[in-house]
């Protein structure tokens, strides 16, 4: 099974500058819980989550309108391509503790979004992933959020 068999391709995105409210507005909008962060010209910069949102408006101590996502977003983007197996798509969430890719071409356009609700959804194609290798992806990436400190509370 490839990426582009179960990905998401309707993504909405942000730009950088985009304040934190319009951004959350736009998650629950589209029922989502990220949005890619790319520049005017559609690259993407950042991955921004729902918790990323929270994490920024407690440790900025400001109104939201006036941080922007590029203030919360994650810088590190790691991605996979359409044509690639989801096994492998898996792997790369499993070995980086994360629940999306953002699906790019070989030119860096953003295609769509695979999350491991896409992959979970499909478990019982023929080709999909064992329940085993979703299991230990989940178990990595729930193990690592809930290892990490929260940030401080800015008073």
């Amino acid at each position: 099974m490839k990426v582009k068999d179960i990905m998401t391709r309707e993504v909405e995105t942000c730009l950088e500058i985009t304040s934190l409210p319009k951004v959350a507005t736009e998650m629950l909008d589209a029922g989502c819980g990220a949005v890619p962060v790319v520049t005017p010209a559609g690259a993407v910069v950042g991955i921004i989550t729902d918790r990323d949102i929270s994490m920024a408006l407690v440790r900025t101590g400001r109104k939201p309108a006036n941080v922007a996502a590029r203030e919360a977003m994650t810088r590190t983007v790691y991605s996979c391509g359409p044509d690639d197996d989801i096994k492998k798509a898996l792997a790369t969430m499993q070995a980086h503790h994360v629940r999306r890719l953002p699906v790019l071409s070989e030119t860096g356009r953003l295609l769509g979004i695979l999350s491991l609700d896409d992959i979970i959804v499909r478990a019982l194609a023929p080709d999909a992933p064992t329940s085993e290798a979703i299991l230990q992806a989940l178990r990595s990436i729930l193990i690592y959020r809930n290892a990490r400190p929260e940030p401080e509370l800015v008073e």
